[in-house]
């Protein structure tokens, strides 16, 4: 273009062999005319300027911003690392001046998409001064840093060449209000570290106080830095040792499912999910408030399909502690269907105890349930509920109810519970000859659905 333009070819002559030009142009570069004056050349010329010794530092930290402009494009990406860009900026991270190293972050963290530029970070040392700087002075050089870190380990290579630095990544995590930034990078690269079963272990045994800061962090108040914070215990959590160090965050976790909308739910749920697979989770659960126990169960309706899955495993781990499976059950027992669902015939005992309930709403709610169970063709559903201790008189004493529809349930739950179950014929047969009132025997027999068993 300087050929069209007598203004770009004064101040930006093409004429490598003049060695002033390198100085004149050091001296009147300018970004919009640097990328249009020399196009594929610009990124070049702005990488010989980070050679310079002499070069006064703010046209170097011009330099930075224009490179910072223009890698915003993989080729100018290329172009930068085939210039040697990356070992300049390795240098430069150790520059006395704090806009310097900030700005130089700034390039690596552009750079960190390419494979070769990762490769380089390796062999050039980037990655242990990149950690040098998260304990800079300034919050934006830090931040710069702590963006660079996680930029690199955006990618399998990156994650694995940042496992030696681990230990300084989260000793540099901080629940500082006034560095948000710092704290919501550093979680995002141990988040990214995290998703390796490599990276789960090396976190775990660089740090013992690991949990602890990233629920500390959780307390900053960032944007986004709550969703990362809790995928990253998500991930940690799926070992045995990040199962039962995480433990003693679940209460912080559980006001996250309370408050939680969106991705926050989902992950919170997901942490949960993890924490129960300990039996000291379960215990801790089934002490929570009813809004926790209340916001699982409403997590089962979400409309997106992983918070769903993520709070009905909740439900079922959750569960095998009676407890907090008589919780759930008592939660749930308003949605037959649901509750039949999420635990199946495991709820049978919960729901025969319902059928005593001198609530009305909750023995309807019960004897849908018994009917769903022995109707299901699932298999072992309806012996399940047979086999639980006075399910058959119970249910049958629910005829005597003064609801209606409660009446039908029980009536479709005995018929179905007696067609396939002899045992079932039997205990109704001695009920209604040992202790079942008038007015059930009189249904019974009565009924054409059941008469036939008692005969």
């Amino acid at each position: 273009m300087y050929e069209v333009s007598d203004e770009l070819r004064s101040r930006h002559p093409y004429d490598p062999e003049k060695p002033d030009n390198k100085r004149n142009f050091s001296r009147n570069a300018h970004i919009k005319e640097v990328a249009r004056a020399f196009g594929a050349r610009a990124v070049p010329k702005l990488a010989a300027l980070l050679t310079l010794e002499n070069i006064e530092e703010d046209k170097l930290i011009e330099t930075l911003d224009i490179l910072v402009h223009l890698l915003s494009t993989p080729p100018e990406a290329a172009r930068a690392i085939g210039s040697g860009v990356v070992s300049s900026c390795a240098k430069l991270l150790a520059h006395a001046n704090g806009s310097v190293r900030e700005r130089t972050a700034v390039v690596i963290s552009l750079l960190a998409s390419s494979r070769s530029a990762r490769q380089e970070f390796i062999s050039v040392d980037v990655l242990p001064r990149l950690c040098d700087l998260l304990k800079d002075k300034s919050s934006q050089t830090r931040a710069a840093s702590a963006a660079a870190i996680n930029a690199t380990t955006q990618f399998s290579d990156g994650c694995m060449a940042c496992i030696d630095f681990v230990d300084d990544i989260v000793s540099a995590i901080s629940r500082d209000e006034s560095s948000p930034e710092v704290s919501f990078q550093l979680i995002s690269a141990v988040t990214n570290i995290s998703f390796h079963n490599y990276g789960v272990d090396a976190l775990l045994a660089s740090s013992a106080k690991i949990i602890d800061r990233i629920t500390h962090a959780l307390d900053v108040p960032r944007p986004g830095l709550d969703r990362e914070c809790l995928q990253a215990l998500w991930n940690l959590t799926q070992t045995l040792q990040g199962k039962k160090r995480s433990i003693k965050a679940l209460h912080r976790v559980c006001t996250f499912v309370v408050s939680g909308q969106g991705q926050v739910l989902r992950c919170a749920l997901g942490v949960l999910v993890g924490m129960l697979i300990d039996n000291e989770g379960k215990k801790l659960l089934s002490q929570e408030s009813d809004d926790v126990i209340a916001k699982i169960c409403a997590s089962l309706d979400h409309k997106t399909r992983d918070t769903r899955v993520n709070a009905a495993q909740c439900v079922r781990l959750a569960s095998e502690y009676p407890p907090a499976k008589k919780r759930f059950v008592q939660q749930l027992l308003a949605n037959p269907e649901l509750l039949v669902f999420v635990l199946g015939s495991s709820c049978a005992k919960e729901i025969v105890a319902q059928l005593n309930s001198e609530d009305a709403g909750s023995r309807k709610c019960a004897a849908e349930c018994a009917r769903i169970l022995t109707e299901s063709e699932e298999d072992g559903y309806s012996r399940t509920f047979v086999e639980v201790l006075h399910s058959i008189e119970r249910l049958a004493s629910v005829l005597d109810d003064e609801t209606s529809s409660t009446v039908r349930c029980a009536e479709s739950a005995l018929y179905a519970a007696c067609n396939k179950d002899r045992s079932a014929q039997r205990r109704l047969r001695r009920y209604l000859s040992a202790r079942a009132s008038l007015r059930v025997q009189s249904f019974v027999s009565e009924s054409e659905s059941l008469k036939a068993f008692v005969e």
